[in-house]
């Protein structure tokens, strides 16, 4: 939702988006240098505060499901780390439950 809202933003102010995606690292301080008043600045750093904080509860999640996928009863001696990585843009949850299938 916070994701959503600041691409409303961007629509809202018609403003020119910067190249590389409005959410990467590298493109923070294009946030910062825009001209919001204060209400919808505030809404805009908390927003970026949001995605930023689940953007590292997913990758702490997905670190211990590839932990755990290495143990019982994901991984039965078979080589499932290997497979775990190589599926492209899945969450490994959803590897996981289609692995066990």
């Amino acid at each position: 939702m916070s994701k959503n809202r600041l691409h409303s933003v961007v629509q809202r102010f018609n403003l020119n988006a910067p190249e590389g995606g409005l959410l990467t690292d590298k493109n923070k301080s294009w946030w910062m240098q825009q001209d919001f008043s204060d209400l919808t600045g505030f809404q805009v750093d908390r927003d970026l505060e949001i995605v930023e904080h689940l953007e590292e509860q997913k990758a702490a999640i997905d670190q211990k499901l590839m932990e755990l996928s290495n143990t019982e009863p994901w991984c039965d001696g078979r080589k499932c780390t290997s497979v775990l990585k190589n599926v492209p843009e899945n969450s490994l949850s959803g590897t996981i439950t289609v692995w066990n299938s």
